[in-house]
């Protein structure tokens, strides 16, 4: 995949793209993201599906590693593009700043709505 391009007057990603891809930057940032090392998984014991967490840092150096930028700078402004969109969102409350760093963040799908007790990651998993 060609990576993203910041366009001179330091815009996020560059319109020229398209949504179509930007939307498959997305999905495989989120692939990218619920990959988890072969020492860990993604169920806990008792068949509670864990959120996918993951660190600014983490975030940064897979982009890079993937090419959809070049310098941490410009993967750092695609993150903040991705959580603009509202791809993933702090872990804790905070501001809208995404950061090259161990700030957590975790995939939108994943995050607790205010009106449920129970985040829907925490929920039990049907077993069809």
């Amino acid at each position: 995949l060609e990576p993203y391009r910041i366009s001179a007057a330091d815009k996020l990603v560059s319109i020229q793209h398209g949504r179509q891809r930007f939307d498959q930057l997305k999905a495989d940032f989120i692939a990218g993201m619920a990959a988890v090392p072969r020492t860990q998984s993604t169920r806990s014991t008792v068949g509670l599906t864990k959120p996918v967490m993951f660190t600014g840092l983490r975030a940064v150096s897979w982009l890079l590693a993937t090419d959809y930028s070049k310098s941490r700078s410009e993967a750092t402004r695609v993150g903040q593009e991705l959580m603009d969109d509202g791809l993933f969102v702090r872990a804790r409350i905070g501001d809208r700043v995404f950061r090259d760093d161990s700030t957590l963040y975790v995939l939108a799908e994943h995050r607790c709505n205010s009106h449920e007790s129970t985040p829907r990651s925490m929920k039990r998993v049907s077993s069809a």
